[in-house]
């Protein structure tokens, strides 16, 4: 973003909700800025000390009320990768793809962290939970900073930590690489074609959507959200599993 009307420093292009109800929202904010990217995503997170999170003496997370940059949900670039193979009477063909960038807001890693259902939570249940980051031993005035070593229970912690005010903790890369297709075909000789009054007779078989990797195992970083009757970028909520696919295929010129 080069440049924004006069007077105006940003301009909230949409929102999306994260959390709704119960007493409160998490809000991620489609933010235009001069300087800025067009898909920048705004959200509160924690407060920082030297780039480590800061832990009260309770230790728990502080949070931290402004806006800051989460992401942009943009990829950084996108390709595709087709191979052809073919042996004698057969011929197989690979369809990767491949994204490279961007970030997800995920309801899933929200909702799923307070409430204990991901595999991710059972850290700490037995031992309980130190915090990563920092602690203020001194005063308000006179902060002197070290390493937080505050035992915390894992249910507390995970509430807090995923708390319904807080973006910044629910953040995923849209990066992924697809075995997007993959085919199979064998094609028949011109006496078996002909016997069938037909010509070039093949017979395969197709599989879509055979692999998927990526940083998170809760969903398909492809899937935008739908809210209302708007489709969201760049957040998730509670997407389907994309869907897995097999088929068989007959092709032939009469």
């Amino acid at each position: 973003m080069t440049e924004l009307p006069e007077g105006i420093d940003q301009f909230v292009t949409a929102t999306a909700n994260v959390f709704s109800g119960g007493g409160g929202s998490n809000t991620v904010f489609y933010i235009a800025r001069e300087g800025g990217r067009v898909g920048d995503m705004y959200g509160t997170g924690f407060v920082k000390i030297d780039g480590q999170t800061l832990y009260d003496d309770n230790g728990q997370p502080v949070q931290d009320g402004n806006l800051r940059l989460l992401g942009n949900y943009n990829p950084d670039f996108t390709l595709g990768f087709n191979n052809s193979f073919s042996y004698k009477n057969f011929d197989l063909t690979v369809l990767f793809d491949w994204r490279k960038g961007g970030t997800i807001v995920s309801r899933i890693k929200a909702l799923g962290s307070t409430s204990g259902v991901l595999q991710e939570t059972l850290v700490g249940r037995e031992d309980g939970i130190i915090g990563d980051g920092v602690v203020n031993t001194g005063t308000a005035d006179n902060p002197v900073y070290t390493p937080n070593t505050t035992v915390v229970p894992a249910s507390s912690f995970y509430n807090n930590f995923f708390d319904r005010g807080n973006e910044e903790s629910s953040l995923y890369s849209a990066s992924y690489l697809k075995l997007r297709q993959v085919s199979l075909y064998y094609t028949f000789s011109d006496k078996v074609a002909s016997s069938l009054r037909v010509d070039n007779l093949k017979v395969g078989l197709i599989g879509s959507n055979l692999l998927l990797f990526t940083e998170n195992p809760h969903f398909d970083p492809e899937l935008n959200a739908l809210q209302e009757q708007n489709i969201v970028a760049g957040v998730e909520d509670f997407s389907y599993p994309s869907t897995r696919s097999f088929g068989v295929s007959l092709k032939t010129n009469f």
